[in-house]
Parts: structure tokens; sequence; C-alpha cells
């Protein structure tokens, strides 16, 4: 049986991030609003692969990695609305923002024909990162130090996205006007102290 023609690609982010923060929290009853201001560390690591196979046989392979490590400042602010007079129940709205400096290494390497033509290519560069994140949800105070929340979250890494990488011919190199965001289910349990 003859094989046909196959592209099989795998992405994966890793996204290391630490957070150091100093807050101060205003209770105007049914509203609680927390101003944080601290500092952010991260390691974010961008990795594409991807194989070509025509007729059941691997012609080309490439791969493609960005990694950025930085640190910078950063600011939220979080505002909660009391569903109920004890405060176990609350809705919440919160915005982050960061502006970390860092490295931005960007490799790619390709290979034709069985490994008869290989190519690869490499660039680090210093870049200044704004991000933006926001959610919304509620949160459970189940008791007076342990609380459960969930909602929606969005994050975006302006700068950050990568792109380029071809197999017809060398890597054209990536796009530094563009965001890697992330936008999901948010569940986070809290032990307060």
């Amino acid at each position: 049986m003859t094989g046909g023609d196959l592209i099989r690609t795998n992405t994966t982010v890793e996204a290391h991030v630490y957070d150091i923060d100093y807050s101060t929290t205003w209770d105007w009853r049914p509203w609680q609003v927390q101003l944080d201001i601290g500092a952010r560390i991260a390691n974010i690591e961008q990795r594409y692969e991807s194989t070509v196979t025509l007729a059941g046989v691997p012609v080309a392979t490439g791969t493609f990695a960005a990694d950025f490590r930085g640190a910078g400042p950063q600011v939220g602010l979080e505002a909660k609305r009391s569903l109920s007079s004890r405060r176990p129940l609350c809705v919440f709205a919160s915005t982050n923002v960061a502006l970390l400096v860092g490295e931005h290494d960007v490799s790619s390497a390709n290979s034709f024909g069985g490994g008869a033509f290989v190519a690869g290519q490499a660039t680090s560069q210093r870049r200044t990162i704004p991000v933006l994140e926001t959610e919304l949800g509620a949160t459970w105070q189940i008791t007076d130090s342990f609380e459960l929340s969930a909602g929606w979250l969005f994050h975006a890494w302006h700068d950050l996205g990568a792109s380029g990488g071809t197999f017809g011919g060398f890597f054209v190199g990536s796009d530094d006007a563009n965001t890697m965001s992330f936008d999901g289910l948010l569940l986070r349990a809290m032990y307060l102290r």
C-alpha cells in the first residue's frame, strides 16, 4: 500500500511566570478594591516542529523555536462585589499590566531530501514586551483562609508571537508586530494567611 502526502506538525508553548507584589486593599462594602504593585519574571518557550511526507517517505523536516527571558514592573487592579452580607460569594473583575525587558532568541532548522540539504538560522535580540491580562469571574470564600475562584481569563503578550520558517527555502524571519494571546477557563484555589 502506497502512503499519501502528509504534513505532521506539533506546537507547544511553555510559560513560566513569577510575580512578586505588594498589595493594598480598600473595603467599601459591598465593594472591595485591591491594588498590586510589583515585579514579574517570565520565561516563555515556543516550539514548532513539522515533517513533510510524500508517498509515505519523509522528504522534509523543520523546527522553529522562540524563547523569551525577561523581567520588569507590573501593576494590577481588582474589584470585587459581594453578593451577600458575609462576603462568602463575590463577583470580580481584574486587570494587570506589565512591561518586561529581556532576550528574545529565535532559531530554525530545515532538512530536505532525507538530510541531503540542511539549513538553519538563529538570532537573538533585546526586546521590550508589554503584557495585558484581564480576568472576570466569581469567588467563593469557603473559610477565613481558603477561597475558590472560577471565571474567564484573557492574556496578551504583545510582540512575542512568532511566525516564520518555510520548507521550500530558508527561514524568512519572525514577525515582531504580533501578539501571543491566551484565553480560557480560570480555576484557582487560594490559601489566605
